[in-house]
């Protein structure tokens, strides 16, 4: 069914996936049904952007969203020690802006060392959201003392938000700072902004005393 890639194929395979789950109670064929639900929703979400339908786009992203929390929120009462799920979990909430609810699950997924970094990211920018600035750059600076790895995807992500922080809590040398250790590494990086902020930063900056 699912080689065909046909909605009514899928929708037919969820169909079968559940009933086998009603009967037998194997959660792995609900965990199946639900990984085919969540192609459909997010299909849906990247057709709706791709005829520039914005509206749609959104209304499509929450049903996705929505759904993929409640299905991670059950996989991880069927396997509470495993840790990727609870990743999973942190960045849905995340992507909802639900960020009181994604820090403590990211705070349990960092112990997997496959997604720490991510996790400390994604807890940095929930703070950084909530406007706690020196938590965000804390977790940040923590991350990086962490990650033996210079310039790449990355630790750019990583300086990158900590540069944000630095900035948004008024430390704007530590800004301009970070920013230029970001430009060395990638002039172009997320499309120039790294290098528009530090720009920007460096306009705004006070003349040091004797300048």
């Amino acid at each position: 069914m699912l080689r065909r890639g046909r909605p009514e194929d899928e929708d037919a395979a969820i169909k079968l996936l559940l009933e086998t789950y009603a009967r037998t109670r194997v959660y792995q064929f609900k965990m199946r049904a639900d990984e085919i639900r969540m192609r459909q929703l997010r299909r849906r979400v990247e057709q709706a952007r791709a005829e520039g339908d914005e509206k749609a786009a959104a209304e499509h992203l929450k049903k996705m969203l929505d759904f993929e929390i409640e299905a991670y929120i059950e996989r991880i009462h069927h396997y509470p020690t495993e840790v990727r799920y609870k990743y999973e979990l942190g960045k849905r909430y995340f992507m909802a802006r639900r960020f009181d609810e994604a820090v403590p699950v990211l705070q349990q997924a960092r112990n997997d060392p496959k997604n720490r970094m991510a996790c400390l990211s994604l807890i940095a920018q929930c703070f950084y959201q909530k406007g706690y600035y020196d938590q965000a750059i804390n977790v940040l600076l923590e991350g990086i003392k962490a990650y033996p790895i210079e310039g790449d995807e990355v630790s750019k992500d990583l300086h990158y938000w900590l540069a944000r922080a630095y900035e948004a809590a008024g430390q704007t040398e530590a800004a301009i700072q970070t920013y230029g250790q970001i430009i060395q590494w990638d002039y172009n990086y997320r499309g120039g902004d790294a290098r528009q902020r530090l720009q920007a930063a460096q306009q705004g900056r006070k003349p040091e005393a004797g300048q």
